[in-house]
């Protein structure tokens, strides 16, 4: 049994395991869209496309099943989706990296917008209606790197780097904190001013850089990406995705794990941009990790017959396959990192 090296962080011990080969998995695919195009798993994914990974396991041995989810140029996207949340619905909110104009919005979209995508239809034929959902321009705000909304409607926003400074009268941010922001509507039920505080000082955590994505779990623990790797687990930053459990604020206490191993996931060489765990997309009660047909409610788990799509073309999947569970592919937790 390897024991765990420890780092002393500040006032914070920090579990470090270089090689960890446990590790909980929550019950979530992991949507992801890349800062560059290319091939994932036999998908062609283009820019302002998003992926999803669901977790399956060969025994002990995780890997991903890999789906395209979102083909942006069905609907307008021609820049990167720089941050990503899924919120319930599904909605999907986004940052863009570069101004845009997008149909549904009249204005053109700056990248310290955040717009919401509500879709009629999600895969390679992507459809539905755009929103603005924050007005970047119109209050002291940032380029965030990442965000996750809260079951509350507050919003954690990760500054990007060199993004530190003022935000608000005895708010001052660093690149690795995360801040939390209260939001404040206008008529349209677009965010137009924040009431920021900060989340959580990762540089206690280890973290020598920005945090470039992050999403809570329903269990209070947070899975992230940071860029460089001193102070954390051995990992590739860029590729991999770390969780979090512990206390939040500015002296917070907990361990960081390995979550998502990308470069064994076939994201070997591709950064990710954004990301974010989806629990449920059917609703139908039944976690995706454990759902046999996760883009289908069935909460009995019958077997559902697929027969729209066209099985020899990864990039024509628009859903995964409804198939009976197997000895070889059981849905499992805590079995180690995805990948």
């Amino acid at each position: 049994m390897k024991l765990a090296k420890y780092v002393a962080v500040g006032l914070l011990l920090v579990a470090w395991n270089p090689a960890p080969s446990r590790a909980d998995i929550v019950d979530a695919s992991v949507w992801v869209s890349l800062k560059k195009p290319g091939n994932v798993d036999g998908i062609d994914v283009k820019v302002g496309d998003i992926v999803a990974c669901r977790p399956r396991f060969v025994g002990t041995t995780p890997h991903c099943e890999w789906s395209l989810m979102f083909d942006g140029s069905d609907v307008g996207v021609t820049s990167r989706i720089v941050a990503l949340d899924v919120l319930p619905g599904p909605k999907l909110l986004m940052r863009l990296g570069e101004s845009q104009f997008l149909p549904g919005i009249a204005q053109e979209v700056s990248t310290l917008d955040l717009v919401l995508f509500t879709p009629t239809s999600l895969g390679a034929e992507t459809r539905g209606t755009w929103s603005l959902y924050l007005d970047g321009d119109r209050f002291i705000s940032r380029e965030w790197d990442a965000m996750s909304v809260q079951p509350d409607g507050t919003l954690l926003l990760s500054p990007p780097a060199d993004g530190g400074g003022i935000l608000a009268p005895n708010v001052v941010v660093k690149d690795e904190d995360i801040v939390r922001c209260t939001p404040k509507f206008d008529a349209r039920g677009v965010i137009v001013d924040c009431a920021y505080d900060i989340f959580l000082d990762s540089s206690v955590l280890g973290v020598t850089g920005n945090i470039t994505s992050l999403d809570m779990a329903p269990d209070g623990s947070m899975v992230f990406a940071a860029r460089g790797t001193s102070g954390l687990p051995e990992h590739n930053a860029g590729e991999d995705l770390l969780r979090y459990v512990g206390t939040f604020g500015l002296h917070p206490e907990g361990e960081v794990k390995l979550y998502f191993n990308g470069s064994s996931s076939n994201l070997r060489g591709y950064t990710i941009d954004g990301f974010a765990l989806v629990f449920d997309l059917d609703g139908d009660g039944v976690a995706d990790g454990d759902d046999n047909c996760p883009t289908v409610a069935n909460a009995d788990q019958a077997v559902m017959p697929v027969t729209r799509v066209p099985t020899w073309s990864p990039r024509l999947r628009s859903h995964w396959m409804c198939r009976r569970r197997s000895s070889a592919f059981t849905p499992g937790r805590g079995r180690g990192p995805i990948g």
